[in-house]
């Protein structure tokens, strides 16, 4: 017998355990903004913009937003929201024709999380060395019901903050017009219909599966409809919003300088590592600017990432291997074993290597004799 859950799901067995979902819609909404909008609205779009156009970007950009970002990004909050279940068993119970989408989904997420992690990794490194101390993430879906408030918003505090005091600056308008000043010309060129498409997909963070994961935890009747368009169109402007913070402070940079904008617009990383904490140094209270700037770019990228399947099946087998191995290896070194005790018990041997003057260098093979009479006080350091 088939009994209805509160989010209008059905079960099938009293034993069938009742499926978490957000709090409120507000909450998923914001959970799909602070997914969606990331490091790539910040450093990634400003930079294609300028390479392709400028203001003629933005034609390209909003119609591959119109038929592959919105479309696509509706597909997958509706397959996730109909089925209530994850990416790889959302698509087989479709149809089992599907199964392999599912698949590729991993395959897709695994591939970012070589590269994404290391981009994570220098926002936290430049997040730390700005303010010393370590920051902590919240993972979760009730728990993140309740974060996302701070992790999708915080961004949009921090840039406003950052393009208020942007265009304060000397020599902001010069960035702002490299920024928005059109070059028709390159539409006609197909490298930059592709970056549209490129910068569509990356944005979104689309067929990698994390947005079927967390429409999945909605309520059968919510309107994804409605989340997936103003998700997509505060992305979109999102982007355009961050080019302005981004491009005002370069404009400053460039006039202090003594260059055009064009020399220090770098690509990529370049254009949030290298280029702005250099405008950062040169503003008033730049620590408090640049602790509030790599906050940000560490939260976005948070916000960002998702953890594939593969990667809570491995973290739960290195833990449980650590709690069941180190006990049985310690008993091994202490008791048992080959030497025992004797790999924890310092000798005169446990020094650093130092290489006597008197002889030269043997290449010979090291023998159990005394360490003390040869050119090296250490046989584990002979090379």
């Amino acid at each position: 017998m088939s009994n209805a859950e509160p989010n209008g799901k059905a079960t099938t067995g009293s034993d069938t355990p009742e499926r978490a979902s957000w709090g409120r819609p507000l909450e998923f909404i914001l959970a799909c903004l602070g997914y969606a909008v990331g490091l790539g609205n910040v450093w990634r779009f400003p930079y294609l913009c300028y390479r392709n156009g400028g203001g003629a970007f933005l034609i390209p950009f909003f119609l591959m937003l119109l038929f592959i970002g919105l479309p696509l990004f509706y597909l997958e909050l509706y397959i996730g929201q109909y089925t209530g279940i994850g990416p790889l068993q959302a698509f087989s119970a479709i149809s089992p024709f599907f199964t392999g989408l599912g698949y590729c989904t991993l395959v897709v997420i695994s591939i970012i999380s070589v590269y994404y992690m290391i981009i994570v990794a220098w926002t936290l490194f430049y997040t730390i060395v700005s303010i010393s101390e370590t920051l902590i993430g919240v993972p979760g879906v009730q728990s993140a019901g309740k974060v996302v408030y701070f992790t999708a918003l915080f961004p949009y505090v921090m840039l406003t903050a950052l393009l208020i005091r942007g265009v304060t600056l000397e020599g902001a308008i010069d960035g702002v017009i490299f920024y928005l000043s059109p070059n028709w010309s390159t539409l006609l060129d197909a490298r930059v219909w592709g970056d549209a498409a490129s910068q569509i997909f990356y944005s979104f963070g689309v067929a990698c599966g994390s947005l079927v994961t967390l429409a999945s935890y909605n309520k059968f009747n919510n309107n994804c409809h409605f989340d997936a368009v103003f998700v997509s169109f505060t992305n979109f402007l999102t982007s355009v919003y961050a080019g302005f913070a981004i491009f005002s402070v370069l404009g400053f940079q460039a006039q202090l300088m003594g260059v055009s904008v064009n020399d220090v617009a770098t690509e990529g990383p370049g254009l949030a590592f290298v280029a702005y904490p250099e405008a950062l140094l040169q503003m008033p209270v730049y620590r408090l600017w640049s602790i509030l700037f790599f906050l940000m770019l560490f939260i976005l990228g948070l916000g960002n990432y998702k953890f594939p399947l593969f990667a809570d099946l491995l973290g739960w087998a290195v833990g449980l291997s650590t709690l069941i191995l180190f006990p049985v290896g310690l008993g091994w070194a202490l008791y048992h074993g080959y030497r025992g005790k004797q790999l924890f018990t310092p000798t005169d041997a446990w020094q650093p290597a130092n290489k006597a003057l008197i002889a030269p260098r043997s290449d010979s093979i090291v023998t159990t004799d005394s360490v003390h009479q040869g050119p090296y006080d250490n046989v584990g350091y002979i090379m």
